[in-house]
């Protein structure tokens, strides 16, 4: 814009400008907020960033954590943790926007591995803290302990978090856990995916039958990679149909 454009369009109201900023492209936003004063402060309203998604590493923790901590960042919703530290999940717990967190501890295949990220050592009423102010979580974590799986499956079975999406798979902890513990979380899960956690039958029979009573509010259960084979057929039958 040329000087004489950019003051007319100065002269505009701020909400006026709020409106126009909301049309822009990501790459134009970034740019509006360099343009100059008034621009940036009509356009670090957090209102405009909650398409942004974070993605935290071992390399860029310092950067991230401190750019959650910034006004235009209130709003953004959801985070990839590649890197979980006991800061990290600080930081999430304080941050009043994210509802969408998908925390990659371990992975197998042809993907990145990060085998000095250590959890069993962290205080588990922060996991459940951090988790379960989320609306829709994606675990793949063998390193979390059987106390901080309790936790997380105590806090969500009184039913005052947030979260109705939940993936925890490849947890090798799983299988020590109360049946009834899993069975009142997943009640007040819409979606539980639990593949590959090597459940145990007794801990399967349970969750399925307090489906089955239709006081439940799970749509979708997952259960690949568990040894169903001698489950009642009609159990499984009941359970289908409530959800």
């Amino acid at each position: 814009y040329s000087s004489a454009r950019q003051d007319q369009i100065n002269l505009l109201p701020p909400e006026v400008l709020h409106q126009v900023f909301r049309h822009l492209d990501p790459p134009d936003l970034q740019s509006a907020v360099l343009v100059c004063r008034l621009w940036r402060e009509v356009a670090e309203a957090p209102s405009l960033w909650s398409w942004v998604g974070l993605r935290l590493t071992r390399e860029n923790q310092s950067t991230m954590l401190e750019f959650l901590e910034r006004r235009r960042m209130k709003h953004v919703r959801k985070i990839w943790l590649e890197e979980v530290t006991a800061e990290v999940l600080q930081a999430v717990v304080r941050h009043q926007g994210l509802r969408v967190m998908q925390g990659i501890c371990w992975r197998h295949g042809g993907y990145q591995t990060h085998p000095k990220v250590v959890l069993d050592t962290m205080d588990p009423s922060l996991i459940a803290k951090a988790v379960t102010k989320m609306e829709k979580l994606k675990l793949v974590c063998p390193q979390l302990t059987f106390r901080q799986v309790e936790a997380i499956l105590t806090t969500i079975s009184t039913g005052k978090c947030q979260l109705k999406d939940l993936q925890i798979s490849c947890v090798n902890s799983m299988s020590e856990l109360d049946p009834n513990l899993l069975a009142r979380a997943v009640n007040e899960l819409e979606n539980f995916d639990m593949r590959n956690n090597e459940l145990n039958m007794h801990q399967l029979e349970v969750i399925l039958t307090a489906i089955s009573r239709g006081h439940s509010k799970v749509k979708t259960l997952n259960i690949k990679g568990q040894c169903a084979s001698t489950l009642d057929i009609g159990l499984l039958a009941r359970a289908v149909r409530r959800m």
